[in-house]
């Protein structure tokens, strides 16, 4: 886990080496406990290698991150598709379109939770923005 303050005086946490399912939930409770007084944005992606058990995973992570009521919520990979109806929702090699809605949505007020797996590419994300 990284911390970077963006140039628009957001935090990014930086979380994209690994993903699984404690590790999200980890992630998710270190970005409950850092963002007091701050809207919080998640960039969410698939977790990889959960074999038959990867959708009752990804539903499990995306209760708890609706739960956390976030200004927006970003998910990229095949296993988040239509997992949260009020989320901006990508495959992942559209990284260009990613970089562009994020620019939009990341605000100087905002604590940014980047998690997914590394093959995802969400630390490419990270880099272009």
């Amino acid at each position: 886990m990284k911390i970077i303050k963006h140039k628009s005086g957001c935090i990014i946490i930086d979380d994209t080496y690994n993903n699984n399912p404690q590790a999200a939930l980890k992630a998710l409770k270190t970005l409950e406990s850092v963002s007091s007084g701050k809207k919080i944005g998640i960039v969410f992606g698939d977790m990889l290698e959960l074999g038959k058990n990867e959708a009752k995973f990804h539903k499990k992570i995306a209760r708890k991150i609706q739960k956390l009521k976030p200004k927006f919520i970003v998910l990229v990979g095949n296993a988040t598709k239509g997992l949260i109806k009020e989320s901006f929702w990508f495959e992942k090699n559209q990284t260009k379109e990613i970089v562009m809605t994020l620019k939009k949505l990341i605000k100087k007020d905002f604590v940014v939770l980047f998690k997914g797996s590394r093959s995802i590419g969400l630390d490419d994300i990270i880099s272009k923005l």
